[in-house]
């Protein structure tokens, strides 16, 4: 298992640093995975910046379970106090 916390994609998309760090978390994340080999990603914490998600939520999304989706690994993300858990 491996536990993805506090990405944060999305933080300043107007600025030349914001979507550099969305690609070098995206990378960071494929070579974790790629190294610990997991079979379950839980996701905790901020993963995107709420103050920028519109009209781009969808995208930031899609950045952050590109790697998953990649490697075909079930995900869960802590909501509140409780484990929700879904197969991709």
């Amino acid at each position: 298992m491996y536990t993805n916390y506090d990405r944060h994609y999305g933080e300043a998309p107007e600025t030349d640093w914001g979507p550099g760090a969305d690609l070098k978390s995206t990378n960071v994340t494929s070579k974790i995975l790629d190294y610990e080999q997991p079979d379950f990603v839980v996701f905790t914490g901020d993963q995107l910046t709420a103050e920028n998600m519109f009209p781009n939520a969808s995208e930031y999304v899609h950045m952050l379970l590109q790697p998953l989706l990649q490697r075909n690994l079930r995900l869960g993300c802590k909501v509140k106090v409780s484990l929700v858990s879904f197969i991709m």
